[in-house]
């Protein structure tokens, strides 16, 4: 969803403008240098052109360091434009161990 900031200039105010929806790219990317380590983004999930994220299959992965979990310390990136204008948002995803038994006592 696109808006552009109203005449006060600030965002999140009375006076912004709502644009509507805009296709997007989207895309994965490592959150940081662990992330990148570890090869998050090549087993944690995937992300598809709507910007779903779908993540992996649950599990120890023997294709992993230790045979790690398919986790994933991800950023979600989301692309509008073409050209010189191009704009971008990033938002942080961690994919976590699923839980399948919802334990009476936490």
């Amino acid at each position: 969803m696109a808006w552009i900031n109203g005449a006060d200039g600030q965002a999140g105010t009375e006076d912004d403008l709502a644009l509507g929806y805009l296709p997007a790219s989207w895309r994965l990317e490592n959150f940081d240098e662990a992330a990148l380590a570890m090869e998050d983004t090549k087993f944690a999930g995937t992300i598809d052109a709507q910007g779903l994220f779908m993540p992996a299959d649950a599990g120890p992965n023997p294709e992993r360091p230790m045979s790690t979990n398919n986790v994933g310390n991800l950023k979600v990136v989301a692309e509008v434009g073409e050209g010189g204008q191009v704009l971008s948002a990033e938002a942080h995803l961690y994919a976590t161990v699923q839980r399948f038994v919802d334990a009476p006592i936490r």
